[in-house]
């Protein structure tokens, strides 16, 4: 009942814009008759989430690092799913970051599919080589405390720095890359401890232990 699915994903769609009927059989069980009035039923009724929905498709077309043209956008209990599909990694994390600023949204499903420009096709190779060398060139980021991993397109990156600002750093540092589809920056946020750090520390500890036994002598 692959029509079905299809109906039903385009519902929401079909209020404002309709839609092609010879795209369906005529005749239909009475089961799936109840699932599609149920669920166009629920869009229908709810003037509120059909408000929402338009105001991120809005929020879309005044995004100019976004397409809006080849996404669709769908509205229920304030969470929007966002599918279609995108030209890059950067346009696709704006179609979602756009989203998320619209009042009322509760959440958003990013499904968004790449599909990049013949020109923009790259090898892992050349994906990783590029990463690296700009995690190099950005003195903020210690580049050696960080491995990549590309995987058809896909950026891993690992490993350990100080401050959250590094790891963020570097997430910006290849997310423009050309080919890059996906990236996953599982990237540890570990401060290092001042020698000076150690030992204010230690006589807190002291200091509190002190008290402790100063207290419970007291008492006795």
């Amino acid at each position: 009942m692959l029509w079905i699915k299809k109906l039903l994903a385009t519902s929401e769609e079909n209020i404002t814009s309709g839609w092609d009927a010879s795209e369906f059989p005529l005749a239909v069980s009475e089961e799936a008759a109840l699932v599609i009035s149920e669920h166009s039923r629920w869009f229908m009724t709810n003037p509120e989430e059909i408000d929402l929905r338009q105001k991120v498709i809005e929020e879309l077309d005044r995004e100019p690092s976004v397409d809006a043209s080849q996404i669709r956008i769908a509205v229920r209990d304030g969470i929007v799913t966002i599918t279609g599909t995108v030209r890059s990694y950067p346009e696709r994390k704006n179609a979602e970051k756009a989203a998320r600023h619209v009042a009322g949204v509760r959440a958003v499903a990013e499904n968004l599919e790449i599909k990049l420009f013949a020109t923009a096709e790259q090898r892992d190779f050349d994906i990783a080589q590029s990463a690296l060398i700009n995690l190099r060139f950005n003195a903020s980021i210690p580049s050696d405390g960080i491995q990549v991993l590309v995987e058809n397109g896909w950026i891993t990156l690992d490993g350990e720095v100080e401050w959250q600002s590094q790891k963020t750093a570097a997430g910006y540092a290849v997310q423009y890359l050309l080919g890059v589809r996906n990236i996953t920056n599982r990237i540890a946020v570990k401060p290092k401890l001042s020698s000076g750090d150690v030992k204010s520390k230690s006589r807190t500890r002291l200091r509190t232990a002190r008290n402790s036994a100063a207290s419970r002598s007291r008492a006795t």
